[in-house]
């Protein structure tokens, strides 16, 4: 059977020879946002073309975007190993370690799989507003699980399993990840736990605020290209198609145009 899909023509010189390549392994991570998988492509680009990172605030210019915004995303390719920073010291920019991906196997699910064996945690999309981060019934599974691994008596694995199970399982479980990677330089991993999962939990919270404010922003420009479609006789189910082919998301369209 013929290919019935059409090819992609670039006839701009400067696009066909000036690009970063981004791993498919990256790319179809499911646990880092859109943001997240751009920032580590420009991330090559300042390496491969100045050997240096030029700081959040340039970053952020070159993206249109807030510091705080680049912030998130430098934060979630840590999170996720594919990048280590280090602070140089104060009025300094960071400088970042893109590691080896031989070093990192990720699943369709998500999950980060380490060859070295080191223990993981079932983990959930971090920046997916859909997603119920707050399940109780998660939450106290992984924190039993936790506790357990890194409690030293019975009582010590309750008392420990009972702090954590009030927190999101996301913070939970990136909290043992966190702490596996740094347990030969905690003495202990209990009170580590107990410092580690709060901020996270605060973390997470603050970056599902920022993620639905972004969402009502892109929610308001779609009503807005919606009336000018509407002026220009476009309505139903044909307006409900010309808006998914320009945002390329359903989901989006529906609830900007009440749909859900």
């Amino acid at each position: 059977m013929a290919n019935s899909r059409g090819k992609i023509h670039i006839e701009d010189e400067v696009l066909r020879e000036g690009f970063v390549q981004v791993p498919i392994m990256l790319l179809h991570d499911p646990s880092l946002s859109a943001g997240a998988k751009l920032a580590y492509a420009g991330l090559l680009w300042y390496a491969w073309k100045y050997g240096e990172y030029p700081g959040h605030e340039e970053v952020a210019k070159d993206y249109g975007t807030t510091t705080r915004t680049i912030k998130r995303y430098m934060s979630e390719l840590q999170h996720q190993g594919y990048i280590t920073a280090r602070q140089r010291g104060l009025g300094k920019t960071n400088e970042y370690i893109v590691h080896s991906l031989g070093d990192k196997i990720v699943t369709s699910t998500g999950t980060n799989m380490s060859p070295s064996g080191g223990h993981e945690y079932p983990r959930k999309n971090k920046l997916d507003s859909n997603t119920n981060t707050n399940n109780e019934d998660e939450s106290l599974s992984l924190a039993k699980e936790v506790g357990v691994r890194y409690g030293t008596t019975p009582r010590d694995q309750q008392a420990l399993a009972s702090s954590l199970s009030k927190y999101p399982v996301e913070a939970i479980s990136w909290g043992a990840e966190e702490l596996e990677r740094q347990l030969e330089h905690v003495d202990n991993p209990a009170a580590y736990l107990n410092a580690l999962v709060p901020a996270l939990a605060d973390e997470l919270q603050e970056r599902q605020r920022e993620e639905m404010t972004e969402r009502q922003e892109r929610i308001s420009v779609v009503r807005a290209i919606a009336v000018i479609e509407r002026k220009a006789g476009y309505a139903g189910e044909r307006l409900r198609e010309r808006l998914v082919e320009a945002f390329h998301d359903e989901a989006l369209v529906a609830e900007a145009l009440g749909e859900n």
